[in-house]
């Protein structure tokens, strides 16, 4: 695995248009992702895919850039992209294995698979960075230009 700077990448603008389940986070808990062991915390947001992957978002990330579509699944709460926010989003494919730095844990990108981050409207410096499987990436987000 390589340390590598994130000037590194090819960054495109992205746009994700599926929609996640959410449920809140009550007790300080590890989760399995598809890129690696991440700790949650009470007062994160435990997040699910389209494909069941699990990941943890924090509370002020998620109201960002979804909004809840008033939809509840055995206790999952429905929320889809906010077109309207200020979430701008940039991917770039990996080339190589890689391995991040996250405010839960280290994650890891296999070749093909992509790293995302996302910057506010009015500044180049990334609010957060994580990894997105490109089974999953290809299912769930666009790309914009």
């Amino acid at each position: 695995m390589k340390t590598i700077t994130y000037d590194a990448f090819n960054w495109f603008r992205i746009e994700k248009f599926a929609p996640i389940w959410i449920k809140a986070i009550t007790y300080n808990k590890t989760i399995q992702t598809l890129e690696g062991i991440i700790t949650a915390t009470k007062g994160d947001i435990l997040c699910k895919g389209i494909e069941g992957e699990l990941w943890a978002q924090k509370k002020e990330d998620l109201d960002r850039c979804y909004k809840p579509t008033g939809k509840v699944e055995d206790g999952w709460e429905e929320y889809k992209p906010d077109d309207s926010s200020n979430c701008q989003l940039w991917a770039a494919e990996l080339l190589q294995e890689v391995e991040i730095d996250t405010r839960f844990g280290k994650l890891k990108g296999k070749i093909g698979d992509f790293v995302l981050k996302e910057t506010a409207s009015d500044s180049e410096i990334p609010l957060r960075y994580w990894i997105v499987n490109q089974k999953i990436f290809e299912k769930t987000y666009r790309k914009l230009y």
